[in-house]
């Protein structure tokens, strides 16, 4: 009968939420969990293969194997991930869990054993040194859970940077960053690590654990990089190549970290990183799409704070208002806008293009709050009287027909750049009124072909972020026939490849 009175007038299944949940868990009152309760309709029919139909007897766990995989989550639960149970575990047990194989088991046991009296130490090094690796993983996390009370394995961990197994880098690196001040000296180990480049790697994800380890500012993930800080006597030969790398790592949380660099430095100090900070702003992360925002607004107020033009253009740019996240993103970036002062005079005409737009937006009824925010600040900015002097990045921010573009400020007080034409003459021109915005397909005016297909590619991501796959396979499968041997080209294959 849950079923039958669930099921909409069209057989669907909306969103209901948990039993006794509040009015914030309905915010997702539109999603379609039709699936979901298809799975869970069908099961009576027992004609549900989660595993696969057909699966190999080979990969079946029986006997021994099975109890193993029971007793590795025997205990756990939500509240305190099955610690307590680990805690009247001896020592000994303790460490010889460390050993297991599975991840959960080593970190209940590392957390247990770090709550224990004792020298452990000697016992953690001669397993972080020996021949099993799940052991070497175990003695990492163990490490990691001590803190400043590992100290003396600092020597031991930073040498365990250098080893093969991408986990154990991983592993050795989460340790050194745990165990706090007393590793700061492993520092440079870390930074060089962060700008090689491994085979079994592609994806970086050295990387990516590093960036958590060396710079992410504390919060959900329960730890604090080691450079969070300071910099201070960190050698820029190693510190600005590695932070250049990290930030064009595919994933938006880990680039985040850098943000606390950006603070942590002058002026003159940044200037060599600008060119990596403007592209980390300009283009954002493939992955981790919640936190992609993060590191492009830390980029924004940074260029704020040293009074840097291009951030105002830019502050219009991230907005980006028919994405995910656009109201937390219109709201920075028009706070930073503010801070320019009488100097935002420049981007008055975009202001008042971008109220237009949000007027006109499909979810603009949501968005009021945000549209009296422009209103208000264009209305701040013509009443300035105070106009900051401004620097300039004078950076090259696109290539179109062999030549360099830069943002700049024309005479007339507006600011021209790729994404902002030069104001050609007015035509009159009559256009029927409509409620709404239409999506239109960038027009290739005075544009190399290069630059049509990057301005295509982004209107096939936006499709898919608006899950209108069909729309996006046909005009990334365009792409890559009218414009081959283009960058835009291979990044369109790619995202084929992705929807197969």
């Amino acid at each position: 009968w849950y079923y039958d009175l669930t099921r909409r007038w069209d057989g669907g299944f909306p969103y209901q939420g948990g039993a006794g949940a509040g009015g914030g868990e309905h915010q997702y009152g539109r999603w379609d969990c039709t699936g979901a309760y298809m799975l869970a309709y069908a099961m009576p029919l027992k004609k549900l293969y989660i595993t696969g139909k057909g699966t190999s007897r080979d990969n079946e766990l029986t006997g021994s194997e099975l109890a193993a995989v029971v007793e590795a989550g025997r205990g756990f639960n939500s509240w305190d991930m099955g610690i307590e149970g680990y805690r009247q575990k001896s020592p000994k047990d303790l460490l010889m869990c460390l050993r297991s194989w599975s991840p959960a088991v080593r970190h209940r046991a590392s957390q247990a054993l770090a709550g224990k009296g004792g020298d452990v130490m000697p016992k953690l090094l001669e397993m972080l040194g020996g021949a099993d690796m799940d052991g070497r993983y175990g003695a990492c996390q163990a490490l990691g859970a001590l803190k400043g009370r590992a100290a003396s394995a600092v020597p031991a961990l930073t040498k365990a940077l250098s080893e093969k197994d991408l986990w154990l880098r991983i592993q050795a690196s989460y340790a050194l960053s745990s165990i706090g001040d007393p590793a700061k000296k492993a520092g440079p180990a870390l930074l060089k690590l962060a700008v090689r480049t491994y085979p079994d790697d592609p994806r970086e994800f050295t990387q990516r654990y590093l960036a958590f380890c060396l710079f992410y500012p504390g919060g959900a993930l329960r730890m604090r990089g080691l450079l969070s800080r300071s910099v201070d006597g960190i050698d820029r030969k190693l510190l600005d190549p590695a932070i250049e790398r990290l930030l064009l790592n595919d994933d938006g949380r880990a680039r985040g970290c850098i943000g606390t660099v950006y603070r942590n430095l002058t002026y003159e100090q940044i200037k060599p990183l600008l060119p990596a900070i403007h592209k980390a702003i300009v283009e954002p992360a493939p992955s981790g799409v919640m936190f992609a925002s993060g590191i492009r607004l830390k980029g924004l107020e940074m260029l704020a704070k040293h009074r840097i033009r291009e951030g105002m253009l830019l502050c219009l740019k991230v907005m980006d208002i028919d994405r995910w996240g656009k109201r937390a993103r219109i709201t920075s970036c028009l706070k930073i806008l503010r801070s320019y002062g009488g100097a935002a005079k420049a981007v008055l005409p975009q202001l008042r293009q971008l109220e237009r737009e949000l007027k006109n937006h499909r979810e603009a009824r949501s968005l009021k709050t945000h549209i009296d925010m422009v209103t208000k600040l264009i209305a701040d900015v013509e009443a300035a009287k105070d106009t900051p002097e401004l620097r300039s990045l004078n950076l090259p921010v696109s290539k179109g027909g062999g030549k360099n573009r830069r943002l700049q400020i024309t005479g007339a007080g507006s600011i021209e750049g790729p994404d902002q034409p030069a104001p050609q003459p007015k035509r009159a021109t009559t256009r029927p009124k409509s409620t709404t915005r239409p999506v239109v397909e960038p027009r290739p005016v005075n544009r190399s072909p290069e630059q049509v297909a990057e301005a295509k590619l982004q209107l096939a991501r936006a499709y898919l972020s608006y899950r209108k796959v069909t729309a996006a396979r046909a005009l990334l499968q365009a792409i890559a026939k009218d414009y081959p041997g283009t960058p835009a080209a291979a990044e369109a294959r790619k995202e084929l490849a992705k929807l197969k």
